[in-house]
């Protein structure tokens, strides 16, 4: 059996002032969570960083002893499946120039927990002088990264939504996952 591999996941949060703050976690599949990649990269188990041939980045490690634990909603995030954030005070025209060239939804925050989302449509008309992301997004709740698989597609399913953001125990956004992408790491390969 192979190393056992996963995308490394960038969270950029774009502040009020203008700065960004760029963080990097890994889920770990022993402790079926996300981790900074520092402390990713001290594990006992950890053998590699290594770019993918698509150029992303990603880790290698031992494979866990024992059965398959079944999939969770952090461990099917992809490489491009981290999350871009805006603080909830971040002026709305800001924001548009942000979501134009964006691949995913941003992720708007208050005090650093999850409070909606912002895609281009969101935004179309709306945005005035005054407004913030806090007024142009649509309020979004998480699902918790080591939440079943099934259960963020079924969240998905019953609000009517193709995406879902993933969240830390504490809350934090973590990345964004997709109904095509949970699909794929539902069905077993082989």
């Amino acid at each position: 059996m192979g190393d056992v591999n996963r995308p490394v996941l960038t969270r950029t949060i774009i502040r009020a002032d203008g700065t960004r703050t760029v963080g990097l976690r890994v889920f770990c599949g022993r402790s079926h969570t996300s981790i900074p990649l520092d402390v990713c990269v001290r594990c006992s188990v950890y053998r590699t960083t290594a770019r993918d041939d698509a150029g992303e980045e990603r880790i290698f490690c031992e494979p866990p002893c024992g059965p398959v634990p079944a999939p969770t909603a952090g461990s099917a995030l992809v490489a491009g499946g981290g999350a871009m954030c805006v603080d909830a005070d971040v002026r709305g025209s800001d924001v548009e120039s942000v979501v134009a060239s964006a691949p995913r939804p941003l992720l708007v925050l208050h005090e650093g927990r999850l409070a909606g989302t912002l895609r281009r449509e969101d935004l179309r008309g709306r945005v005035r002088a005054w407004s913030t992301a806090y007024d142009l997004m649509v309020p979004a709740r998480g699902i918790w990264e080591g939440a079943p698989l099934r259960a963020a597609v079924l969240a998905m399913a019953k609000a009517h939504q193709r995406i879902i953001a993933l969240v830390t125990v504490t809350g934090e956004p973590l990345g964004v996952l997709s109904d095509v992408e949970a699909m794929r790491s539902l069905v077993p390969r082989g």
